[in-house]
């Protein structure tokens, strides 16, 4: 009776929303795109005239992350290097001008952040697609989301989150892993016959799942995540070439084993979901618009809690050789990522010469007590020992 009902209200939607079409369409091409264009249009000739400096700055998607207030972001990306030597405060500044604010290379090219910040080869995981061609699975994907955006948007009901929210920066831990060797996930991975990112995944949620039993709590047969996807073909620069994706997984299981298998099952499963790309393009788009339009955007649609998973993962490259700073090798990093947003639980890694550290952004009640949360990167790695 349920899901008739929903393919009833989705028909009286699309027939609604199919023949308005033809007067929504022209009203924001003229009062939307045109407008913005023409803002796109006067930033693009002040910047080549008067600020040459910021011509690195290929793409509008990082204004996304800009709050109106100078003072202010919406996210800060930290990364710290452990050399072997010491090294100047001056030369530090050099370097970063020279490296990170300059972006290009000898021949003047442009190239990406992270080929600034390392020399070593790294890898990275790319979208999976359908290479047969578009799925009826995800052509429906596809059909139906503009209906459940609707639905969302116009109702105040929302799944609970099994996770707790930020409750402000004084209120935050910051914690990490011992440091990881790469090749025993790979083992993990070879052993149990999964995808290297199912191991990871498996682990979080294993981990999330024993925060919440010693802090008191039921922990939930699935928790949602969101977490970033590299897009292929990065033009250099200081650009996000990134797009996200969100997905329902394992976190209470009987067995670690168990909860990897099933983990594995639905990233397979999933692969050829084409929402990231969906989202990246909206991005995109979105970011063509000024600061204050974005950021009302996101205050207002993108931010309520009703539209965020549980807690959110970005997994950074690992560079796959030894790689140093001005001679001196980098033998460990530290990386933190913090957003302003109402999830509780933000997850970093990365990782030099096939080593890498998990880091773990979260406020102390995430899990119901402080304590849940100091232990859990003993936690995770424990997940991982146990696999």
């Amino acid at each position: 009776m349920a899901v008739f009902r929903k393919s009833c209200d989705m028909l009286y939607f699309y027939l609604f929303f199919l023949t308005t079409l033809p007067v929504l369409v022209p009203l924001f091409l003229i009062f939307g795109v045109l407008p913005v264009l023409l803002y796109r249009s006067i930033a693009w000739v002040l910047v080549r005239t008067f600020r040459r400096d910021l011509l690195s700055f290929v793409s509008g998607v990082a204004s996304i992350y800009v709050d109106p207030n100078p003072n202010k972001s919406i996210a800060n990306f930290l990364v710290g290097f452990v050399l072997t030597g010491g090294i100047s405060s001056q030369r530090i500044s050099q370097l970063f001008k020279d490296r990170v604010l300059n972006l290009r290379d000898a021949k003047g090219n442009l190239i990406g952040l992270f080929r600034v910040a390392f020399r070593s080869p790294f890898t990275t995981t790319k979208l999976s697609g359908n290479k047969a061609g578009v799925s009826w699975k995800q052509l429906k994907s596809v059909l139906t989301l503009p209906y459940d955006i609707f639905v969302k948007m116009c109702t105040n009901e929302s799944k609970k989150r099994p996770l707790g929210e930020r409750h402000g920066s004084s209120n935050l831990c910051f914690n990490s892993t011992s440091i990881i060797n790469v090749d025993d996930i790979k083992r993990i991975r070879k052993n149990h016959g999964v995808a290297y990112n199912a191991v990871i995944l498996s682990a979080i949620n294993g981990a999330i799942a024993r925060a919440l039993s010693d802090a008191g709590a039921t922990p939930p047969e699935t928790i949602n995540l969101g977490y970033v996807l590299p897009l292929p073909n990065h033009p250099g620069g200081f650009n996000v070439h990134v797009t996200q994706s969100t997905m329902e997984l394992p976190c209470y299981a009987d067995s670690p084993k168990e909860r990897l298998r099933r983990t594995h099952d639905i990233i397979v499963k999933d692969a050829g979901s084409l929402s990231p790309l969906i989202l990246a393009y909206f991005l995109r788009l979105l970011s063509l618009a000024p600061v204050p339009i974005t950021s009302a955007l996101q205050g207002k649609i993108l931010v309520p809690s009703k539209f965020l998973p549980s807690y959110f993962l970005t997994n950074m490259p690992v560079t796959t050789t030894r790689d140093d700073v001005d001679g001196l090798e980098i033998v460990d990093l530290i990386h933190g990522i913090s957003v302003t947003y109402g999830m509780g639980l933000f997850i970093s890694s990365l990782g030099v010469n096939n080593r890498q550290r998990f880091f773990f952004n979260m406020d102390k009640s995430v899990f119901g007590d402080e304590a849940s949360a100091i232990k859990f990167p003993t936690y995770f790695e424990e997940e991982l020992k146990a696999l």
